[in-house]
């Protein structure tokens, strides 16, 4: 259970258990005030009671079912919250869960939350007529951060034409000359609130011509595992921006690609490269920075899915006996630690499965190179000081697959 659950939970139960004190003492309190009366000698003292007790048991009553009431709201309150938070904590603490049943610790992942992107790319068109040796200049300002795409899409027979783009500080960040009807070019890195100049030159001949700047697609995808987005123009890329919650491995790739369209998937400042083909890139990020996820248009224009996997957090089995785990990608990391051993034996019951398994110390140092393990094998590491902490890291080769290991 993670911090925020615990949290949650403190909340929940103990709304319940406040809410069930004041129930009890409203019930003792309504019981009292129906047994109060006072013995007394005159008709008049007793009639005068009986009319004081009358209106002692009114207010009772009525104080009884205020505070009933105010109980119950406060117990559907506790379970409301309860329900919400755990659903806030689902999207912005995404967390692979833990089991335990005895001594027992079983790892899963949590089910994908998705999200949709609907929106098209913003398109910004613009025409104009120049003569040989006139510019025409269009300034406008970036909405999102990214590549963009610059096409002349219809000029007039004859016309050649130059093009660059300046930013605010007038530096050239791009140029090309002799651009034909059709010509597209694609001008990187454009950030977002930066004002940029596209200056057109003719060079030859004269007529109007019609520009095209296509802005990129960027999405924030920290709390989402599976991304349904498109593309629909030629020389693409659709941005994704992903803050690592902690250090670790992680695998970005693409499904629901139609066989006639090619697209490509990259990391291009992770902290390690360790797999990657045009529609998975597996790679080593670091916890709290945020990277930029390119999805870029090779051929066809196609619906996708990008799907997340994420590092695993570390599980301390310190006092389990028996771990049930999993791969759900390929070159996945999952990692256990414990403290206070000399030495530590893992009997592993992996399958089909093959992994490496290795230890490090609690600075990422490697104690002892990766064993690779199949099927049924023990794997030992002794000599370790009793005072230190360590992990265990298993590593897949061999893709998707379960496993297991006991601990002597």
């Amino acid at each position: 259970m993670n911090s925020v659950e615990k949290i949650i939970n403190t909340f929940s139960y103990g709304g319940l258990f406040l809410t069930a004190a004041a129930l009890v003492v409203s019930v003792i309190c309504f019981i009292l005030f129906l047994r109060s009366r006072t013995d007394l000698s005159t008709k008049e003292e007793i009639l005068a009671d009986e009319m004081d007790d009358h209106r002692k048991k009114r207010k009772a009553f009525i104080a009884f079912l205020v505070i009933t009431a105010l109980s119950a709201g406060l117990t559907a309150s506790a379970f409301l919250v309860k329900s919400a938070a755990s659903s806030f904590s689902y999207v912005f603490f995404p967390m692979y869960s833990t089991t335990r049943s005895g001594d027992t610790l079983s790892v899963s992942t949590l089910t994908e939350y998705e999200t949709e992107v609907t929106a098209a790319p913003n398109v910004i068109t613009e025409k104009a007529t120049l003569s040989v040796g006139e510019t025409w200049e269009y300034t406008f300002t970036a909405k999102a951060k990214g590549d963009y795409l610059l096409s002349i899409i219809d000029m007039a027979d004859g016309l050649k034409l130059d093009v660059t783009i300046r930013d605010k500080k007038g530096v050239e960040i791009y140029a090309e000359s002799d651009v034909r009807n059709y010509g597209v070019a694609v001008v990187e890195d454009m950030e977002k609130g930066q004002r940029y100049t596209v200056a057109v030159t003719a060079t030859k001949g004269s007529g109007r011509f019609e520009i095209e700047i296509i802005e990129p697609k960027s999405f924030d995808i920290k709390h989402y595992t599976a991304i349904k987005d498109s593309i629909e123009h030629t020389d693409q890329c659709n941005l994704y921006y992903y803050t690592a919650p902690w250090d670790g491995v992680y695998s970005f790739f693409l499904t629901d690609v139609d066989y006639r369209c090619d697209i490509s998937v990259s990391v291009p400042d992770a902290t390690e490269l360790l797999y990657e083909d045009e529609e998975t890139a597996t790679v080593r990020l670091t916890g709290g920075t945020t990277y930029a996820v390119r999805v870029e248009q090779q051929k066809g224009y196609c619906q996708y899915t990008l799907n997340v996997m994420r590092q695993k957090d570390t599980v301390d089995i310190g006092k389990i006996k028996t771990v049930n785990d999993s791969f759900e990608f390929c070159c996945q990391h999952n990692r256990y630690s414990f403290s206070g051993r000399t030495e530590i034996e893992l009997n592993f019951q992996a399958g089909d499965t093959r992994a490496t398994v290795m230890l490090m110390d609690e600075k990422g140092n490697i104690v002892y190179e990766g064993i690779t393990v199949g099927g049924d094998q023990r794997v030992a590491f002794p000599d370790l000081e009793k005072n230190n902490t360590y992990l265990i890291v298993v590593a897949s080769q061999s893709g998707e697959g379960e496993y297991s290991f006991s601990i002597e």
